[in-house]
């Protein structure tokens, strides 16, 4: 990872190379377009900075995806944009949602592709390798019984039954 001339953030020349990572660049002009995708209430939390930081992570796990060999095809990122498109009324719905936060059909193609790809990652290096035994989760059900308990005048429910779609 080389940040240039200390200065993580210049403030002009979108072409500018402002990290290097395994050399790929990182420029001021893809920060500031993924800045420019945020709410403005997430501006208010998120820094460049932060921004900056999450593409440098993305990349890193990207690089070591690429290096064990791990891909996506394009049928596994369409169902997954066929899932998000169905949690709205219609397309066009869906495309209106896209502009009203600076995206396009291609940046959420993207965005779910490379998430894909980390998840593999993930799945490869770290959850896989993370085995409990039955003794394990015996065990630490026996010593942490009070959070799998409902309180004093509190009810856990697993099904609310109503009689019409309209009440749910």
């Amino acid at each position: 990872l080389i940040l240039n001339d200390g200065n993580i953030l210049p403030q002009t020349g979108q072409g500018k190379v402002i990290a290097t990572v395994n050399g790929e660049k990182i420029t001021q002009g893809e920060l500031d377009s993924e800045y420019s995708k945020l709410s403005e209430q997430y501006q208010l939390f998120l820094t460049k900075e932060d921004i900056l930081n999450q593409i440098i992570d993305k990349n890193l796990f990207l690089l070591k995806a690429k290096d064990e060999g791990i891909v996506v095809s394009e049928l596994e990122t369409e169902e997954q944009i066929d899932i998000i498109k169905k949690q709205f009324p219609s397309e066009e719905v869906f495309m209106q949602i896209l502009a009203q936060q600076n995206l396009t059909l291609a940046d959420i193609e993207v965005q779910i592709k490379d998430q894909l790809i980390i998840n593999k990652l993930l799945d490869l290096l770290v959850f896989s390798n993370i085995v409990n035994t039955e003794k394990e989760i015996s065990d630490y059900y026996q010593e942490n019984q009070e959070q799998f308990m409902a309180s004093s005048g509190q009810v856990r429910a697993a099904h609310i039954l109503v009689s019409s779609e309209d009440e749910a």
